[in-house]
């Protein structure tokens, strides 16, 4: 604890703050300054404290950066301490997620929260299942990938385990159809909520949705949904749980914010990157889409 409180302590903190700025302030590839890997595991963790040594030490790092880079810390628990958090000394917040036998349950639930609940980007930083020879298939990578972006989430859940899961069993390939599907999406330029999918008839399946809904400065409007069997997690892939084929399945979500019109919706194969077909539909406060035929998971973005 005499970390965050000793003088000479921060002292030295400080100047080493000094010599990575002056190091490699510079770097376009320097995305942000993270103050504490899981700060909260450290002994004597004090709320109080923290608030005092990061505001201090945000003031420090602002007065070296002319380049303006976003500072953060993290913590080990999913939840984060929430006054730290909500400093407005930290531009983003992240989360650390691991054990979760639904990944796209758990990370969709902390971006989307954290994102509304402290208005600034929130990211799924670090992610993991615990038992990664369980997935050799990388199911819950795929997950952790889609789920956060239709969650408010400012990018994808990163996976910790680079070097003994993703690159042994060659998972990369699994990145290229989000890659595909997001640069497709001018995200930037819209102002973002969520929508409220839904997907019918549910019985005898549990397919459940994810999405948002953005507002251009024009009044245009850009509507992106995910749709997922419930099937597709890593923990029922492992337990030998086989998903079907879906059809005739209707989505319906909200498109309020514009005046009603004629929508149009790309649908996309998140497995092989391919677009599956075009729809039309008209939007009156909701729009109704009929889902193609599919297995797994499915997604989809509207424009008007």
């Amino acid at each position: 604890s005499d970390f965050f409180t000793d003088g000479r302590a921060k002292a030295d903190y400080k100047n080493r703050l000094r010599y990575l700025v002056a190091r490699y302030g510079y770097s376009t590839s320097v995305f942000a300054w993270e103050f504490f890997n899981e700060v909260d595991i450290c002994d004597d963790y004090n709320t109080a404290v923290q608030v005092e040594w990061n505001e201090e030490m945000s003031s420090y790092l602002r007065s070296l950066d002319v380049c303006n880079h976003l500072i953060s810390t993290s913590f080990s628990n999913s939840n984060g301490d929430q006054t730290v958090q909500g400093l407005a000394a930290l531009n983003f917040t992240m989360t650390h997620n691991y054990g979760s036998s639904d990944i796209a349950a758990a990370t969709a639930q902390y971006a989307s929260k954290k994102q509304m609940m402290y208005k600034k980007p929130s990211y799924v930083a670090e992610f993991g299942i615990g038992d990664e020879d369980n997935d050799k298939a990388g199911v819950s990578l795929h997950n952790g990938l889609w789920a956060p972006l239709f969650a408010l989430g400012a990018g994808t859940s990163m996976s910790w385990w680079w070097d003994s899961w993703v690159d042994p069993n060659n998972l990369y390939p699994i990145f290229k159809p989000f890659s595909v599907f997001v640069s497709r999406l001018p995200l930037a330029d819209y102002t973002w909520n969520v929508s409220d999918p839904t997907v019918s008839p549910a019985p005898p399946y549990n397919i459940r949705a994810w999405g948002m809904a953005g507002v251009g400065q024009g009044g245009q409007q850009l509507i992106v949904t995910w749709v997922q069997d419930d099937c597709f997690t890593w923990a029922n892939q492992h337990s030998g749980v086989k998903c079907t084929s879906h059809s005739r399945l209707t989505l319906t979500t909200s498109c309020s914010g514009t005046s009603s019109g004629n929508y149009t919706g790309h649908w996309f194969n998140t497995h092989t990157g391919e677009d599956i077909g075009n729809t039309s539909v008209m939007c009156t406060g909701h729009l109704q889409d009929q889902i193609p035929t599919f297995s797994q998971d499915i997604a989809v973005y509207y424009t008007s």
